[in-house]
């Protein structure tokens, strides 16, 4: 529960309704502001507070002004004795709530690996949903350090399952060939050798990056591409599994040392490289078609270019149009009567005339 408490919050979440009210009658000073605290704190988080400082002072004081009662009284509170016992017992019984059972943890348990493991690998978040459904079967859930335990194990378990049933799926030469992506060239067969002192293998090549675009590097992505689809991975192998774990998984191959990535049980290391590899070939498959954009926009781009200077090169701009287009009107006029090769050429030449025609054919006239 977050320490600070805003005015909304209050109102929210510390209101004492008048049916919760007359659950506390009866009970005096310490006991009656304990036993509205424990209430409404089991009201907002499904659980009981651990100690009295879980619970903000703020709500302290507003509950407190709520049955007029001092806030001294919750330090007071016994959080020892029989009375918080009876108190919790009696809230349950209020609110329809009961402490958990071991069935209902793993019923719990059990509905995370369906619903929660397969989205979110993350223990506090995975905390919290189940905290969630704890609260909606109306069960108090265990104490805080033996639900971590229970989380913990609940995904290793998953991970462990989600490896076994992955590698199951996999062929013969697909297995080989995810382990050859570890193999080195040179094959010395030490795998405990430092990073620093591998040889260049199949993965390496898989780590880099795209150069700069280019026909070669075109064809070094499409080498790539054409490595992993070789695998020879079926279609789905993850199911409904979150990308962002798929995605988390493609990270840890692409940041370990090889010889960390050989230590690894086989069935993680398999999974492992079938995750980086379904991840990588849509990344692949992504860069190609961006390579190919970009090469057919320069192709595009440059063709223009070349075409621009093709037509600045073939076409002759004709500088004084306007006294060229006089001297053409005045010649007309003085002998109308003429042909145009006497009275026109002699005045602006043919082959004047041409470059002005080209010219307003390529580009226009102004």
């Amino acid at each position: 529960m977050r320490r600070a408490c805003t005015e909304d919050d209050l109102l929210e979440q510390w209101t004492l309704a008048p049916e919760e009210r007359l659950l506390v009658l009866g009970k005096a000073g310490a006991h009656s502001l304990g036993f509205a605290m424990l209430l409404k704190f089991l009201q907002a988080e499904g659980r009981f507070p651990r100690d009295p400082y879980e619970i903000p002072a703020a709500a302290v004081a507003y509950v407190a002004r709520q049955l007029q009662v001092p806030t001294d009284g919750w330090a007071e509170y016994d959080w020892k004795g029989r009375t918080i016992k009876h108190h919790r017992a009696a809230i349950r019984e209020a609110l329809g709530f009961r402490e958990s059972t071991v069935a209902d943890s793993e019923a719990v348990m059990d509905w995370a690996t369906e619903h929660v493991l397969p989205q979110e690998w993350d223990v506090e978040r995975v905390k919290a949903a189940v905290l969630g459904r704890y609260r909606q079967l109306r069960l108090e859930p265990p104490a805080s350090d033996h639900l971590d335990r229970l989380v913990r194990s609940a995904a290793a378990q998953y991970e462990e399952q989600l490896c076994s049933t992955t590698i199951a799926r996999l062929s013969p030469s697909a297995r080989s060939g995810l382990d050859a992506l570890l193999e080195a060239s040179a094959g010395n067969g030490n795998e405990d050798v430092p990073a620093e002192r591998e040889v260049r293998t199949p993965l390496h090549d898989l780590r880099t990056e795209p150069g700069k675009v280019s026909l070669e590097t075109l064809q070094q992505e499409m080498a790539k591409l054409e490595r992993v689809r070789a695998i020879g991975l079926p279609p789905g192998l993850f199911g409904e599994l979150s990308p962002r774990i798929l995605r988390n998984w493609r990270q840890q191959v692409a940041v370990e040392e090889l010889y960390e990535l050989r230590r690894h049980p086989p069935s993680l290391r398999l999974t492992l490289l079938v995750a980086y590899c379904v991840v990588r070939e849509q990344e692949l498959t992504d860069t190609l078609v961006d390579i190919l954009l970009d090469m057919v926009h320069r192709i595009f781009t440059r063709a223009e270019e070349r075409v621009e200077k093709r037509l600045q090169s073939d076409v002759r701009r004709v500088s004084g149009k306007q006294t060229l287009l006089f001297r053409l009107a005045e010649a007309a006029i003085a002998q109308p009567q003429g042909t145009v090769r006497d009275v026109l050429f002699p005045v602006v030449s043919e082959r004047v005339l041409r470059a002005l025609v080209e010219e307003a054919r390529a580009i226009g006239p102004t």
